[in-house]
Formats: C-alpha cells, sequence, structure tokens
C-alpha cells in the first residue's frame, strides 16, 4: 500500500488516498529515478537525511487519529512524543486549509520535516508482500507514469527561503523499517471490505519511505517563523496541484539551561 503525505505528501495524503495493489503502477512500468529534485538530490544510501526520514514516520504513526502532530492545527500537539536527543521533528497536513501552529522547543534541537513525502506500507496477507525491495523502492521513486508528481516545494525560516542559506532540500529514500503502531492508527485502506477500518495495533509489516527533506541547525533562542509548503501536481492536467499542505510555524525556542 502506497500512501503520499509532509506529510504521505509534508505535506501529508489523507488515508483514504492510499492506492491499491490493483490500481498501483507496476514495477515493470516504472522507471529508476536519476533525475534531480529542484533544491536537492535523490540519494538511497543509508545516511543520516534517510535514517531520520524512517524515524519521523514512526514518530508520525505513534500518535492514534485525533491525538496526532500531523493533524494539529493549533501546535498544541507540537511536543507529543518528540524524540530525547538533538532533533526535533516537524509536521506538515493531510492536505486542505493552510494551519498555523505555535510551538516550543528546547534549546539545541535539530528541526528536521518532510516538504514532500511518501511511504509504503505492507497490507499483510497480501500481494504486497511478494514485491522485493527494490520493486518498492521503484514505486516509490515514480508511482505514477508521469513522473514525479511532488513539486511547489518551498520553506522559509523568518522570511528567507532556507535554500539561501546554504540548506538542502535532500529527496532520500529511508531504509526498510516497521512502526509500531497505536489503537485506531492512521493507516487505513488495506481492508477491501471497509477501507477505513485501521490496521491492528502493534507492528507494521514492511515500510520504506521517499521524500523531500529538510534539516535546520539549532535555532537562536527566541521567537521564529518557519513555513513549508509543497504539493503534488498533475503534469496530465497542467501541472495543477492534486494535493497541497501549507504550515506556518511559530517557534519559540528556549535558551539553553545555565550551569
Amino acid at each position: 500500500m502506497l500512501m503520499a503525505a509532509s506529510t504521505c505528501w509534508g505535506g501529508t495524503l489523507p488515508p483514504s488516498a492510499a492506492v491499491s495493489q490493483a490500481a498501483r503502477v507496476g514495477p515493470e512500468t516504472v522507471r529508476a529515478a536519476s533525475a534531480q529534485s529542484a533544491h536537492g538530490h535523490w540519494n538511497s544510501n543509508n545516511n543520516s537525511y534517510a535514517r531520520l526520514s524512517a524515524r519521523w514516520w514512526q514518530w508520525a504513526y505513534s500518535g492514534a487519529d485525533g491525538n496526532n502532530s500531523v493533524q494539529d492545527t493549533t501546535g498544541a500537539l507540537c511536543g507529543l512524543r518528540q524524540p530525547k536527543d538533538d532533533v526535533w521533528f516537524l509536521a506538515g497536513t493531510f492536505g486542505g486549509p493552510a494551519v498555523e501552529r505555535n510551538c516550543t522547543i528546547p534549546a539545541d534541537r535539530k528541526l528536521f520535516y518532510p516538504v514532500v513525502n511518501s511511504i509504503w506500507t505492507d497490507c499483510p496477507g497480501t500481494a504486497d508482500e511478494a514485491l522485493t525491495d527494490q520493486e518498492v523502492r521503484e514505486i516509490l521513486v515514480n508511482f505514477t507514469i508521469g513522473g514525479d508528481p511532488a513539486c511547489q516545494m518551498s520553506s522559509t525560516l523568518d522570511g528567507i527561503p532556507v535554500t539561501a542559506s546554504g540548506i538542502s532540500v535532500v529527496r532520500t529514500q529511508s531504509p526498510k523499517f516497521s512502526t509500531y503502531l497505536p489503537k485506531n492508527n492512521l493507516i487505513r485502506g488495506c481492508d477491501a471490505s471497509d477501507p477505513n477500518k485501521p490496521l491492528p495495533a502493534g507492528k507494521t509489516g514492511r515500510q520504506i519511505a521517499e521524500g523531500h527533506w529538510v534539516m535546520l541547525p539549532p535555532l537562536r533562542p527566541g521567537k521564529h517563523t518557519l513555513t513549508l509548503h509543497g504539493a503534488g501536481c498533475d503534469a496530465s492536467q497542467d501541472g495543477l496541484p492534486f494535493f497541497q499542505t501549507e504550515v506556518t510555524y511559530h517557534l519559540n525556542v528556549r535558551a539553553k539551561p545555565k550551569d
């Protein structure tokens, strides 16, 4: 099962946008990736972005429906289940109207977030499980015949594009991973008789993700405004977006405690 997000499109496409096995582009029709992204590069190596992208999805799916940072419209859920190390995850939306979030960030945390991304999760007991990892990776590279639909990608910090400060928007694929899901989780579409039925709580099957990601160094203490925008565009419809995500974060970065 393929979902597109920011955040399945850093946007995140809603669970109802999952692509069924029958409708999905088959591996034999998928071309291997060679193109560069607008601001970054294709990279399937197990580098820090790739590993962090897997961790980001595990974080994004750790919240149940209604208690999830990607669904958050105010920032009240910004701090839920954040890593305890030196990174802080930010999320896009599942599409729809732009949202504004107020979020307090601890000192000395790098910010990691998608502009546009997608994820594959095996539907248990289906033909998904027969696909090789390479076939899944090729589907993620180009899951529509028209090509990579990621478009209109941008992110600003205090009114300045992050790319103007030498920050790349990096396209990467994750290593293979699994997520431990709560009850009433956000992964749906595997049960043909009830498409809104979530996967059972517990460990998922194989997951592989791809996306366009930003990692900012720790911000100076104080208030900052960060924006992210991404879309999926339909080349057959004059490039019109079929999905958009847009978030404005009002960030309050706490000062580092004095010794």
